[in-house]
């Protein structure tokens, strides 16, 4: 399939009826009927490098392969898909011989540099498995594919129509060379990234770390989307090594997702805004900071962050503006201040379930005067989670709050301040009991 269709090729050309295309003549376009039965045209047709006598039709599942084909005479040949039709230009008065080719396979082009690898792929299967370079950086393949790391192997799904990859050296010349396609896809081995990047709006990036570390000394800005990745059974490591804030930011209905990573920073880690979505699965998000910077900063009541089992610390583990927040599965730990905290003035709604945790060294949960509301377990939950104040109240709601208590245990050094509504399952009772100094709260 790789060598040149010439090598093969019979020189026998089959003069073919021109009532089935248009033709350029002379450097001017002539229409159909004043091309019709002209003989200064000789086609030969290939169907996988196989000479035919007949065009394939259009619903047979063949696409037209422009590199195979051409003309003489310094003639072009195109193909008109809408009309399932060749279009010959550039003819002169000489007779022209153009060779059409057809295959019924896609083609995935791997560039690395001068070295092309090709990989042809039947039209009815729609992935394919490729070994990875490991030295390089993979830029995700175009056409809106899809792409997984597997033991060193880079799966390429989805794939739909011809495919073009390209490797670089280094993942910031892969990101600063996103071009106008959407999707893309950043193989890493351990390395550091010395420069900001962004993620422009209209992008689609992953970043699979496959068990690797990844350090940054600069802020990672994300408009559209930005998952970052491990495919290995070994967590992906992320640090960056900045002072600064807004170190990993998404912005106007973007997506940042953390698969199996674990984030690190000295600073704050993610901060969201506007109607962006934050989603941290299986992952562990630390901040090192030494004062009151939270590891999730929720801008604005339009933002989304959705955490299943994961760990998120830091000294306000998850704080902000409002927004919607569900944690489920997972631990909250402030490890300085609070573990989950809304500022005044802003509804933030707020659902724990599960086996989750919210601890803080001094409240576990503050939501102030707001018209937010709080949710800790569901209704058809035995235990619940568990919300912890170490120093302080496991939970207290501002005025203009709202409390919904289906499940859980909430310990603190004196019982839940709800200056707000509070709801309860009907039927139960919410219970405070001394137990060596620690309230604890649960419903009976």
């Amino acid at each position: 399939m790789g060598e040149t269709m010439q090598k093969y090729m019979i020189p026998f050309f089959i003069v073919v009826s021109l009532s089935i295309f248009s033709v350029s003549l002379l450097q001017k376009e002539k229409t159909l009927n004043q091309v019709k039965n002209n003989e200064n045209i000789e086609l030969a047709i290939y169907l996988n490098d196989e000479e035919t006598s007949n065009i394939p039709l259009k619903n047979e599942g063949y696409i037209f392969d422009e590199e195979k084909s051409s003309c003489t005479n310094n003639a072009l040949v195109f193909w008109d898909n809408e009309t399932w039709s060749p279009v010959i230009k550039n003819m002169s008065e000489y007779k022209t011989r153009c060779t059409l080719a057809f295959r019924d396979y896609y083609r995935v082009t791997v560039a690395d540099g001068e070295d092309v690898q090709i990989y042809p792929i039947s039209f009815n299967d729609t992935s394919i498995s490729i070994q990875a370079s490991t030295n390089h950086t993979l830029l995700k393949c175009n056409q809106g594919v899809e792409l997984t790391n597997i033991a060193e192997n880079i799966v390429i799904n989805n794939i739909r129509s011809d495919v073009s990859c390209s490797y670089y050296d280094n993942s910031l010349d892969a990101i600063n060379s996103l071009d106008d396609s959407e999707n893309y896809f950043i193989y890493l081995q351990d390395e550091n990234i010395e420069d900001e990047f962004t993620v422009l709006e209209g992008k689609h990036l992953t970043m699979d770390l496959n068990g690797h570390h990844l350090v940054t000394t600069q802020s990672i800005y994300n408009y559209a989307y930005l998952k970052i990745d491990s495919s290995s059974s070994d967590y992906g490591y992320f640090t960056i090594n900045d002072t600064f804030r807004y170190l990993v930011a998404t912005y106007e209905d973007s997506e940042l997702y953390f698969n199996h990573v674990e984030l690190s920073t000295l600073s704050d880690v993610v901060e969201v805004y506007d109607n962006a979505l934050l989603t941290i699965d299986n992952s562990r998000l630390f901040s090192s900071s030494s004062i009151n910077n939270s590891t999730v900063w929720l801008h604005g009541g339009k933002t989304t962050a959705k955490i299943y089992n994961s760990y998120v610390e830091g000294p306000y583990a998850i704080g902000g503006e409002g927004g919607e927040i569900l944690i489920d599965s997972s631990e909250i730990f402030g490890n300085s201040y609070n573990g989950l905290q809304i500022n005044n003035g802003y509804s933030g709604n707020v659902l724990i379930l599960n086996s989750s945790s919210v601890i803080g060294e001094v409240y576990g949960i503050f939501m102030y005067d707001s018209g937010g509301t709080l949710t800790v377990g569901d209704s058809d939950d035995t235990e619940g989670p568990v919300i912890r104040g170490e120093n302080s109240l496991g939970v207290y709601i501002g005025t203009g709050a709202v409390f919904n208590y289906n499940s859980g245990d909430i310990y603190g050094t004196s019982a839940p301040r709800i200056d707000g509504t509070i709801n309860v399952i009907a039927g139960k009772t919410m219970t405070s009991v001394d137990e060596n100094g620690v309230i604890h709260t649960f419903l009976e």
